[in-house]
């Protein structure tokens, strides 16, 4: 009981960030108005002492995509997306310490709009989102992901 109390304190004294970990999408428990991906993994690590890597890892009906990803500041400036394919640019801005907004760019002109919260107990991550579809129809929908152990 003792060395699983001392793990979490270690593994909580690790992960200064809440965002920081990798996390798996709960497609039962997400919902959309467009498509959904059938599968999904969301890595978020540290770069640097005021950013964080976010690295998104799709599959759609059984066919994984290619990963994507973007360097996130926390003022909101804008930082690229690689590779850029349906989105170029992400502005991030940490609105707490759990919670997140973010402002995805196409050609500079904002597509999407995101906001970002972490459970209290650190094990859910919600990302609710609304975005315009290349044929000019809004899509929302909200993300549910789960973290994975370390």
């Amino acid at each position: 009981m003792l060395l699983a109390l001392l793990a979490q304190e270690l593994v909580a004294a690790q992960i200064a960030d809440p965002l920081v970990g990798v996390w798996v999408l709960d497609v039962s428990a997400s919902t959309s108005t467009g498509g959904m991906p059938s599968a999904s993994t969301l890595t978020i690590t540290p770069s640097g002492s005021e950013t964080l890597r976010f690295e998104i890892r799709d599959t759609f009906d059984g066919r994984p995509q290619q990963p994507w990803g973007f360097v996130a500041g926390r003022s909101g400036s804008e930082t690229p997306v690689t590779p850029a394919t349906f989105i170029d640019s992400v502005a991030t801005t940490r609105r707490q310490r759990r919670s997140s907004a973010l402002i995805l760019k196409k050609g500079g002109v904002a597509v999407s709009e995101m906001s970002t919260e972490v459970s209290e107990d650190g094990l859910t991550l919600v990302v609710t989102s609304k975005a315009t579809a290349p044929n000019g129809d809004t899509v929302s929908g909200t993300s549910v992901y789960r973290r994975q152990p370390s």
